[in-house]
């Protein structure tokens, strides 16, 4: 697993208390070294007519500029994400490999009118950045809840799944990052 890369692409607007436990949590799940740059303005990806960014242009940008010359990219950000057919989405990954986007928009407890938590803001972040990096691992969806990769279709279900993989992902995962660069 070690010498493989993880750049954690900074999309302005990023919450920078949540570089550090983000970076650790893909040393401890993957194995990977990793370094952040700051990304470019996600003007481009906007949508006027939804009032937020698309996830698979900045995905496919940040996999384009950066990907040839790092193991994973993960593009990190708060701005609202998009695909076409869901409202929303936590994230969206390559499953060819590459690179994977996360945002934290809908994953802070004041919006859903809770209290603010940021040791739950963490939790939610480590969890979906490590399932979407999981799909550029080849990874599916996972039936087992607890997993982390799990599907998440609402901040309930983020909740409820674990932080880690469950066994069988878990060996999955680990076939995948043993095999060479």
């Amino acid at each position: 697993m070690g010498g493989k890369t993880c750049l954690i692409v900074l999309i302005p607007r990023y919450i920078k208390e949540l570089i550090s436990p983000l970076s650790e949590a893909m040393r401890k799940n993957f194995g990977w070294l990793v370094e952040t740059v700051e990304g470019k303005n996600p003007a481009f990806a906007y949508s006027a007519s939804r009032r937020q960014y698309s996830a698979k242009a900045l995905l496919s940008d940040i996999v384009k500029e950066h990907g040839g010359r790092h193991f994973r990219v993960l593009g990190f950000t708060d701005i609202d994400l998009f695909v076409p057919d869901l409202i929303f989405v936590f994230g969206l990954a390559d499953m060819d490999g590459g690179g994977a986007i996360v945002s934290t928009r809908m994953l802070s407890p004041e919006l859903y009118e809770a209290a603010p938590d940021f040791n739950l803001f963490v939790t939610r972040t480590k969890k979906e950045a490590i399932h979407e990096l999981g799909h550029t691992l080849n990874l599916r969806h996972c039936k087992d809840k607890r997993c982390v990769m799990s599907f998440s279709n609402h901040i309930g279900e983020v909740d409820f799944k674990a932080e880690d993989f469950c066994t069988n992902c878990r060996k999955l995962a680990d076939t995948a990052l043993a095999q060479p660069l």
